[in-house]
């Protein structure tokens, strides 16, 4: 599941990827207080064996995408912003989106309906087809709308 994360290009999911191994390596450190009493040496011992593992996880995690194919992938988390990658418009993204729910504010534009939709009001001359808002809650809105938004809160 950590290679998929990673292959999703998420800068977000990597970032919470690493805080979780992060995370896992503390919580393992963790003993109960009637425990019994370990040398220094032996907290040592452990606290190597765990990063050590924790790095392994790592290695693993990097040589699995490497072997799928997904190299690419890690430019984007080191790489600066380019005009090839389409989610550094987000700005844009969000502003057309705001447009779309302007024009269709009560029932939204339909579910699922945003990658044809959002051609048509893109100042872009409709060129980059977008399949989401990268926005969450802008997403709802434009899909479902007032309506559809308010059904989601009360089933959430």
């Amino acid at each position: 599941m950590g290679v998929g994360l990673i292959m999703t290009n998420s800068r977000g999911g990597m970032i919470s990827l690493g805080a979780e191994i992060v995370f896992l390596v503390i919580v393992a450190s963790i003993r109960p207080r009637n425990a019994e009493r370990i040398t220094r040496v032996e907290r040592a011992r452990a606290a190597m064996l765990r990063a050590g593992l924790a790095f392994g996880l790592v290695v693993v995690l990097i040589g699995g995408v490497i072997a799928i194919g997904g190299s690419d992938s890690f430019s984007r988390l080191l790489g600066t912003p380019s005009a090839a990658d389409p989610t550094t418009g987000r700005a844009h993204f969000w502003n057309v989106t705001l447009d779309i729910i302007k024009a269709h504010p009560f029932v939204g534009t339909g579910l699922g309906a945003f990658g044809v939709v959002y051609t048509r009001y893109d100042s872009h001359n409709g060129l980059l087809r977008l399949e989401q808002a990268h926005n969450d809650y802008l997403q709802i809105l434009s899909d479902g709308g007032i309506i559809g938004a308010a059904l989601g809160w009360l089933l959430w």
